[in-house]
């Protein structure tokens, strides 16, 4: 394989469909992402987290850990220089808590800071704004020890680390997220236990979600004390959640799943309040909600991350036979079905009054292929991402104020339970070498931007 500085770009429209992205203005922030678990390593200057303990314990698909993972942090020149040379406006990661906070409350590690603020100026320097998320499932593991988020005192936890962060980097920084996807960690982590802490009960959904939401909210205020002027989000997997079959039955069940999965952690941040529906169907009393929670809670959000990758069939509440459909899958098994994202964008648009949304995440797990010259060639990549990204310009043609678009993800590397089986980053790194390896959807996607330019 070729060496990153040795490389040639070629055209967008040579290497597969070019959508029409004519009318998308400079101010548009063209992105690509990680997060700290996933492409990090430098495990030894941090505390332990949940998912190095999930692993320990046997939970990852291919046995590994996120030690080592892509090496970002001890690379990352070599990674900003690709970021770079990919011509991307913005770059979203999240700060690690037990790098900051190596015992989850307590002693801040000025080390760790140390390396996120090495980070945010290499990537201004770069002319590349950092998109930075708080908190992207690594809780510290001595917390979780103490409930982990069925504890409420974990919100104040969060607070200390939230102010530790801005405090250093809140000069350098305007766009925050607070919480990636409250909805995995309640549901995947402590409902049905296929991601860290690998909890499982029902009742654990409710109180799980409130603290998520109580803690993206308690942490608005902190963020802009130190951030003056900064917009402050949540990040939501807003997923289109389709019946299992055709009965009444499944559509009613449907509907149930779309108000837990969906409706659930955005009413309440745009003023609505918890959905009765699923609240009632939890059985849930509320017990959590002290007085001027849900104020506090309420209208929290300066703009919404959509993370997308694709429709699901509802399994949460029905035992049908699912329906599979004719659309192709990822490698994961995800249905691919881009005008699924402008639907969601629609009821989103329809539903809540949003002041801006970034599409925060959108990807997909190929099995990639290497060419004779030694060069990843993800085609499937290519059109999925080309398919996407022609919803969200017709989607701000539509009105719908869209203010990013990013790749998920930047590199490939530690894919929580499935671990290093999915590749599903625009540059591939050996697991020996650490050395990185842009495809061709790198090269698709930098000639995107430079058209819009």
């Amino acid at each position: 394989m070729t060496s990153i500085r040795d490389r040639r770009g070629l055209p967008a429209a040579d290497l597969g469909p070019h959508p029409d992205v004519s009318d998308i203005p400079n101010s548009f922030l063209w992105g690509t992402g990680s997060s700290a678990i996933q492409v990090e390593g430098s495990r030894r200057s941090r505390g332990e987290n949940i998912w190095d303990r999930f692993a320990a314990d046997g939970h990852i698909a291919d046995r590994s850990n996120p030690g080592i993972a892509a090496d970002h942090l001890a690379l990352m020149e070599v990674d900003v220089d690709l970021l770079h040379q990919l011509g991307v406006g913005a770059y979203r990661f999240s700060t690690a808590w037990s790098r900051v906070v190596p015992d989850g409350i307590g002693k801040i590690s000025e080390q760790g800071l140390d390396e996120y603020d090495r980070l945010v100026d290499l990537l201004l320097e770069a002319d590349i704004e950092p998109f930075i998320t708080l908190y992207h499932w690594d809780l510290p593991q001595p917390l979780q020890d103490r409930g982990g988020w069925l504890n409420r005192d974990t919100i104040d936890a969060f607070i200390n680390y939230t102010g530790a962060v801005t405090a250093r980097l809140g000069d350098r920084v305007t766009s925050w997220a607070t919480i990636n996807k409250p909805q995995v960690v309640a549901r995947q982590g402590y409902v049905d236990g296929s991601h860290a802490p690998g909890l499982t009960g029902d009742a654990n959904f409710a109180p799980v979600a409130h603290h998520l939401l109580l803690a993206h909210a308690t942490a608005r205020p902190i963020i802009r004390a130190h951030s003056p002027g900064a917009e402050v989000g949540l990040i939501a997997d807003y997923t289109p959640i389709r019946p299992a079959s055709t009965s009444d039955e499944a559509e009613v069940a449907c509907a149930l799943t779309h108000a837990l999965c969906n409706q659930w952690f955005l009413e309440p941040i745009f003023g609505k309040g918890y959905p009765e529906t699923p609240t009632e169907a939890l059985d849930w009393d509320g017990r959590e909600i002290l007085p001027g929670d849900m104020d506090t809670i309420s209208r929290s959000a300066d703009f919404l991350g959509v993370n997308y990758y694709g429709p699901q069939i509802d399994k949460l509440t029905s035992n049908a036979a699912p329906r599979t459909g004719d659309h192709p899958r990822t490698a994961t098994g995800r249905m691919i079905d881009p005008d699924a994202l402008l639907s969601a964008l629609q009821e989103l648009r329809n539903n809540y009054v949003i002041p801006q949304i970034y599409i925060t995440e959108n990807g997909a797990a190929f099995d990639d292929q290497v060419d004779g010259d030694g060069r990843v060639v993800d085609q499937n990549r290519i059109e999925f991402l080309a398919s996407h990204i022609d919803v969200v310009a017709k989607a701000r043609r539509a009105g719908i104020p869209i203010g990013g678009y990013f790749v998920n993800k930047f590199l490939d590397g530690f894919e929580w339970e499935h671990g290093f089986d999915y590749k599903i980053g625009l540059v591939t790194v050996d697991p020996e070498s650490h050395r990185r390896y842009p495809k061709a959807s790198f090269d698709w996607y930098r000639s995107l931007i430079a058209s819009t330019r």
